[in-house]
């Protein structure tokens, strides 16, 4: 893999990877055959990219950079790499699903400062994907499977629980990227169709609306931070609402969250 081809720029959040090894374990985890359709989000020089196309992969690539869409195209001159010049934010994921006909597998070393979005994007439409395998920043990973009451417990982690079933798979040292950033990494993996509280995705919608106003207050009880909501149109006939208004929202579990959308729900159904 020629890293030296491009050089990296910080504004991109770029910090391509050169450790070949580590490239392998990556792709191993997505466990797919030969011919499977995979869409990686930023190749950059083509680290993931070159052992996908070993492989037999159809590899739909996501690149904004001009560079590297140079540098693949002329590097991998086959028609099994398709490149699509465009960031992912702009990339129209629920067309590219319909249109490939089946749930997709997705892989990615995403740039630290745009990983939120990337994986709100992914718990988003989570109904479209088999499997996501993500490299970034540690300390991110680690609130993916926070416990609640724990410090790294907040809105990813709600989300993340909604949508997939999240692992840790394995750290990578900063050595193994080309900058080295100052930050170790982790690989996760996401199975979208292994879900500890499988819902639909409007439920996800409407319940990530009172996760998002507890955790943007998440030292405050959610008599106060639920305050912008419905929740209490309810309270003066629910004894469980009034119970939980006690609470932060750090001490809710998953399926709270759930219970309350379902119980504002019912009410105004039956108003």
């Amino acid at each position: 893999m020629n890293i030296k081809a491009i050089e990296a720029k910080k504004h991109l959040g770029q910090n391509f990877l050169t450790d070949r090894n580590i490239a392998a374990k990556i792709i191993d985890l997505l466990e797919i055959e030969s011919g499977s359709t995979v869409l990686e989000i930023g190749p950059g020089t083509g680290a993931l990219t070159s052992l996908m196309l070993e492989r037999g992969y159809i590899v739909h690539a996501i690149e904004i950079d001009e560079r590297a869409v140079g540098h693949l195209k002329k590097t991998y001159p086959t028609d099994k790499l398709i490149i699509h010049h465009t960031s992912i934010e702009r990339f129209d994921i629920r067309e590219f699903a319909q249109t490939s006909g089946q749930k997709l597998n997705i892989i990615g070393n995403i740039p630290y400062n745009i990983t939120s979005e990337i994986l709100f994007m992914i718990f988003d439409n989570a109904d479209i994907f088999r499997r996501a395998i993500i490299m970034m920043q540690r300390e991110v990973a680690m609130r993916l499977n926070a416990l609640p009451r724990s410090k790294d417990y907040g809105i990813l982690t709600l989300a993340c629980n909604y949508s997939s079933k999240a692992k840790r798979c394995f750290d990578v040292s900063p050595h193994s990227f080309s900058p080295q950033p100052k930050v170790t990494s982790s690989v996760v993996r996401f199975d979208c169709s292994e879900i500890p509280e499988k819902i639909s995705r409007e439920l996800f919608k409407k319940t990530m609306v009172y996760v998002r106003a507890g955790f943007n207050q998440r030292r405050k009880k959610l008599s106060n931070s639920l305050k912008s909501t419905d929740v209490f149109t309810v309270a003066g006939e629910n004894e469980w609402i009034k119970e939980i208004s006690e609470k932060r929202a750090e001490e809710l579990t998953t399926h709270d969250f759930i219970k309350i959308v379902e119980i504002v729900q019912l009410h105004k159904e039956n108003n």
